[in-house]
């Protein structure tokens, strides 16, 4: 996975080389530089030579077309995750009342499991991570639904804490695989998890949270303080996005309802 994880440094290098081949065209069509023909050879040579090695060790975006192309896959992806999180709710709940207890539970521990696997499988097996993205959001979905139904069969009281699991399922599978959206899922979770909390301790019902969107604001703050001392590039924006929207709409919501009219 060290490969991955040095993906966007590739990227931001393979864009680096672009730009200035294109700065460099202007440059002569301009006659602010005038290369020789042999010149300019070396340094066309030498880009391609970059740009090809860089392509060969990692999956990166060369043109803007590729790059248009990337996002598409990654939009396709998530959009197939969800799909297949839906398809995957209604078998169940088309079959789940025609099997026994005993099945049932065994079906839910396998699961997530088997997901996982094909996760891991997928991800030492392609570049692009698309397939491995899906499955994990997959897996995901089905470990939330497991912490659900598990609860159903054997009678349990729904706990906030539900929202640590799911928040600890995600994050583990986005540090694992490098996945942006397993972490913002997981982001999610986790202050949800902590705004249910402090209603909790302040007596209220937990699934109330909601009602008190200033509970999310020391959480987000914190959020937004991680990236301080943390070295993953590749994931700090995404903390200092969540942190922030955890700070300003609650902020935004409580200015609407200090207005006059609101």
């Amino acid at each position: 996975m060290e490969e991955i994880s040095n993906k966007q440094q590739a990227q931001r290098q393979a864009n680096s080389v672009r730009e200035f081949r294109e700065y460099l065209d202007r440059l002569e069509k301009e006659s602010v530089l005038t290369l020789s023909i042999d010149q300019r050879q070396r340094v066309d040579e030498h880009l391609d030579q970059t740009l090809a090695a860089l392509a060969k060790r990692f999956d990166i975006d060369l043109t803007e077309s590729q790059r248009q192309i990337s996002l598409g896959m990654r939009v396709i992806s998530a959009l197939g995750g969800l799909a297949l999180c839906i398809a995957l709710f209604l078998f169940f709940d088309r079959i789940w009342g025609l099997v026994t207890t005993p099945v049932q539970i065994a079906i839910l521990i396998a699961i997530p499991l088997v997901l996982l696997a094909a996760t891991e499988f997928a991800a030492e097996r392609e570049r692009t991570l698309y397939f491995a993205s899906l499955l994990s959001l997959v897996a995901l979905a089905s470990f939330v639904l497991d912490l659900s139904v598990l609860g159903t069969i054997f009678n349990i009281t729904p706990s906030h804490k539900a929202f640590l699991a799911w928040g600890a399922f995600a994050l583990i599978l986005a540090y694992r695989f490098r996945l942006r959206l397993l972490l913002v899922a997981g982001l999610l979770s986790v202050l949800a998890f902590l705004s249910a909390t402090l209603m909790t301790w302040q007596g209220w019902n937990w699934l109330t949270f909601g009602e008190r969107p200033e509970n999310f604001i020391g959480p987000g703050l914190i959020l937004f303080a991680i990236t301080r001392f943390r070295s993953m590039p590749e994931f700090d924006s995404v903390f200092r996005v969540i942190g922030l929207l955890a700070v300003f709409i609650p902020l935004q919501s409580r200015l609407a309802r200090s207005r006059p009219g609101f």
